[in-house]
């Protein structure tokens, strides 16, 4: 009989022993877990994921029509106008709430590293790995 190298035994038990937790948490049966055909557990252990979430600032920034700002534009123009994006609170509130969030997607993309099989896993792109300093 053919027996598996030690390294590939562990892997095999760890796999197992994440199925089981993973069942437990979900209250299944193991044999309902669904186990992938290769390993990430290095990349957990080594680092973590994360996603910088900062969505719903652009509410703060609105395109408004050429009415509400009380225009009346000729009709049948050749020339577009388009209308102006304005701030919905002044630029003293609105940017000390939007640097933040921009900081923090630019340390990220800087310091992360994105793998396209994470993004498969994940289904989406968003997530990226930050190796754990030591």
């Amino acid at each position: 009989m053919l027996e598996l190298p030690t390294a590939t035994q562990d892997t095999t038990q760890g796999i197992d022993a994440r199925a089981e937790r993973a069942a437990q948490r979900l209250g299944v049966e193991t044999t309902a877990v669904e186990r992938l055909p290769f390993d990430l557990s290095v990349l957990e252990e080594e680092g973590l994921f994360v996603n910088v979430d900062a969505q719903g600032f652009g509410l703060l920034d609105r395109r408004l029509d050429w009415q509400a700002l009380g225009i009346t534009l000729p009709p049948g123009s050749n020339v577009a106008f388009r209308p102006p994006r304005c701030g919905l609170l002044p630029d003293r509130y609105r940017l000390p709430l939007l640097r933040p969030a921009a900081r923090a997607h630019a340390a990220l993309h800087r310091y992360s590293y994105h793998f396209r099989l994470t993004e498969t896993v994940f289904e989406s792109p968003a997530y990226r790995w930050v190796r754990q300093a030591i």
